[in-house]
């Protein structure tokens, strides 16, 4: 389990994840699983019957969820899944026809349509398309023709979109409202040629907070932006390795819920495991660092869920059950 997303449903709670690309494996790799609340399931399903998935985003839709893939051959996809997660409710979606270069697409319901973005000959295009994936509105936002990771966060009625061009020498945001239109310029994250090589986004109850991993720093470079499109804040945590994301999510307890790993460089370097929760201020009240171990559970992923804080966690090969989930809380 690679790309991993899991979201509260009504029967219980549902999953989705990318298995791992292999061009030498001939089964599916991308797979869906609906339990109940008690986490009991059955054997998953996949939704692709070839091998062929080499990144993974997963968003709530009219109806469920969409799926949108990039394949190793660089062709975007977007699937409909129901509202449990446990299928595809009917066709696929028409993803637009530009490759995505080993990044799946970025995909957003704002209630106006599907916000996406692509490259082509015009430069980085931010597009709203309908549920018949017709385009309904479309917005340049810049002139670099390159596609690197782009995403969509929500926030009331305006949407952040953060996305990294040029060989990821530096990361880029910009606000739109929820038809795709650019609400003012867009601004750079950090300094030029701090080559973000990933970022997570939350919104909060101000704005947004990027968590992004630059390249040659330790930690996490934590980026908090207001709803008019202003940094209020930027300063690094958790500086204890090179920081790698799973998710960003808002706390049952309020704040958002960061995820992820850290990782020292070098031949002794050693690898942890991170949990934060980080106020809406941006100030970490709470960070669980541990030395990663292969003899323990590792963690993948978090489940969507407005009353708890739950975490995916991996467990050591041989363990015989393969995944589970823990609830984090407060202990008093």
């Amino acid at each position: 389990m690679l790309d991993a997303f899991g979201f509260r449903t009504a029967a219980g709670y549902g999953f989705v994840w990318n298995a791992g690309y292999d061009s030498n494996a001939p089964g599916p790799n991308l797979y869906s699983s609906s339990v109940d609340s008690d986490f009991k399931a059955g054997e998953p399903p996949a939704l692709l019957a070839e091998n062929t998935t080499y990144d993974l985003d997963v968003v709530p839709a009219p109806g469920g969820f969409v799926a949108a893939t990039c394949s190793s051959k660089s062709e975007p996809g977007w699937l409909r899944l129901n509202q449990d997660l446990g299928g595809a409710s009917g066709s696929s979606m028409v993803a637009p026809d530009v490759p995505c270069e080993y990044r799946a697409p970025g995909i957003l319901w704002t209630g106006e349509g599907y916000l996406t973005s692509f490259a082509d000959s015009r430069g980085l295009v931010v597009a709203l398309l309908d549920e018949r994936s017709n385009v309904v509105n479309e917005q340049i936002v810049s002139a670099l023709s390159e596609a690197g990771k782009a995403r969509f966060s929500k926030n009331g009625d305006r949407v952040l979109f953060v996305f990294d061009q040029d060989s990821r020498k530096q990361a880029w945001y910009g606000v739109l409202d929820l038809r795709g239109t650019l609400l003012g310029a867009v601004q750079p994250i950090g300094d030029a040629g701090s080559s973000p090589l990933d970022f997570v986004i939350v919104a909060n109850r101000d704005g947004w907070l990027v968590a992004s991993h630059v390249l040659g720093k330790y930690g996490a470079q934590l980026t908090g932006i207001s709803g008019d499109g202003l940094v209020w804040r930027e300063q690094r945590i958790l500086e204890q390795g090179y920081a790698g994301f799973h998710a960003f999510t808002p706390s049952a307890f309020g704040g958002s819920l960061l995820v992820g790993s850290l990782d020292e460089s070098g031949q002794f370097g050693v690898a942890y495991q991170m949990l934060a929760l980080i106020d809406d201020a941006g100030d970490v009240v709470y960070s669980e660092v541990t030395k990663a171990d292969p003899t323990q559970p590792r963690p993948i992923a978090v489940v969507r869920d407005p009353l708890k804080d739950l975490v995916v966690e991996l467990l050591p090969e041989g363990s015989g059950r393969l995944l589970t989930v823990q609830e984090y809380g407060c202990l008093d």
